[in-house]
């Protein structure tokens, strides 16, 4: 109570099967509150006795992505407008008249599914439900120092985010290619990061064709744009996750409820699989210039800690972006052990025993000792099979020390002549 505590909600304000709702006067005074979208997001205020900024967008699809967005920028250490903030989305099937409309718009599938990036796409599946995401800063100052504040426990670090707009484009609701590569390479900026860092994005895809391929395929070369296709050993392929596959588009409330599912998959190390894939769009860019993939199973995270972003978009152009960081939970998920390096060989003196076959150098070897300095090395020559030698003229002191680098790694003989 009478915390300075933000609340960022994204809803339903203009879908009319709220006013479409029977109603009598058992509100008595407050039935004239029934209709208004505010009175969501400041009720909880009113109820919960906090005293930060109150806001409620209405902004379809992207409505609590961007909640999400200016919860984390009201906590900002050189901005702070209050101490934590909470990042909502509520989306509620109330009435037939949404749904009706919808219909009449195409926009649902009549197969009964979201077939996210699928050739046979036809539209999505209304969902429903409330998510929120309490928003705190990692760092609170304690007599004059920042420290990292546990409590509550840490899930995961919001490391940027962006918010843009379509504009002008071929129509209101067309998707843009730029916009969204804008999107990508402005939240990476605020992130700090490389794009290649981030292992997989949690797409809007809801289930239109044109939309998804259009997504799909500028997401991929904002990410990876930096991909060396000659080391193609070291590629970062990225993953391209559909939630709506799973439970359907709760449209205001689906942007958090990605955030969750992104948080979530990141405590169990693993990429949440998406659902309903059974022909690739032809319209998605899939070749060996694209190194990305659609996952449709749990893919682990190529470490215990990952970063994973998230899009939302309106139907109206505004687009939302997050990059969230998390780490595998050690109580979900088996660590693996790690495995102790090997430990250096010492020979006394230089040059007396044998390696072990794994240890042959396939480069050479090289020399570095007292009579040069620590950081050049002198290449060894070879003479015979497995055999490498060098020519050194003793100083006055008749002693000098050095090691044998195999393949330049690392120190493998020691000793003195």
């Amino acid at each position: 109570m009478r915390q300075n505590i933000g609340v960022f909600m994204g809803g339903p304000g203009g879908m009319p099967e709220f006013g479409a709702v029977p109603k009598d006067d058992s509100g008595g005074a407050l039935g004239s509150t029934n209709n208004s979208p505010a009175i969501m997001a400041n009720r909880i205020s009113f109820a919960m006795g906090i005293h930060g900024p109150n806001f409620f967008i209405d902004l379809e699809g992207s409505a609590s992505l961007i909640a999400f967005n200016l919860a984390v920028d009201s906590i900002q250490p050189d901005k702070a407008q209050c101490i934590g903030s909470v990042a909502l989305g509520v989306d509620c099937n109330v009435h037939p008249q949404g749904l009706l409309q919808l219909g009449w718009a195409g926009v649902l599938s009549r197969k009964g599914r979201c077939l996210s990036f699928d050739s046979y796409a036809d539209g999505y599946i209304r969902g429903e439900g409330f998510t929120g995401l309490y928003v705190n800063p990692l760092k609170k100052e304690v007599d004059g120092k920042k420290v990292i504040d546990e409590d509550p426990p840490i899930i995961g670090l919001a490391s940027g985010g962006y918010i843009n707009n379509n504009g002008r484009s071929a129509s209101l609701s067309a998707p843009s290619g730029a916009m969204y590569q804008e999107l990508v390479g402005n939240s990476v900026r605020t992130a700090d990061i490389s794009p290649l860092d981030v292992e997989a994005v949690e797409c809007n895809a809801s289930g239109n064709v044109l939309s998804d391929a259009v997504e799909a395929t500028a997401l991929c070369r904002a990410y990876r744009s930096l991909c060396e296709k000659e080391d193609a050993e070291e590629e970062e392929v990225l993953g391209l996750l559909a939630a709506k596959s799973n439970y359907g588009h709760m449209r205001p409330a689906s942007g958090v409820a990605a955030l969750l599912r992104v948080i979530v998959g990141q405590a169990m190390g693993c990429m949440p699989p998406s659902l309903h894939l059974h022909k690739l769009n032809p319209h998605i860019i899939a070749d060996d210039n694209v190194p990305m993939f659609l996952a449709t199973e749990h893919v682990p995270h190529r470490m215990t800690s990952a970063f994973v972003a998230c899009t939302a978009c309106g139907i109206g152009g505004s687009n939302a972006h997050a990059i969230l960081w998390g780490r595998a939970c050690n109580r979900q998920v088996k660590m693996e052990k790690p495995v102790q390096a090997e430990e250096v060989l010492s020979f006394w003196p230089g040059g007396g025993g044998e390696l072990d076959p794994a240890c042959e150098p396939r480069r050479g070897c090289s020399i570095a000792g007292s009579w040069n300095p620590p950081d050049q090395c002198e290449r060894m020559r070879g003479e015979g099979l497995d055999q490498f030698c060098f020519t050194l003229t003793l100083g006055e002191h008749g002693c000098e020390w050095f090691q044998i680098w195999l393949d330049g790694a690392f120190p493998a003989y020691k000793g003195f002549s």
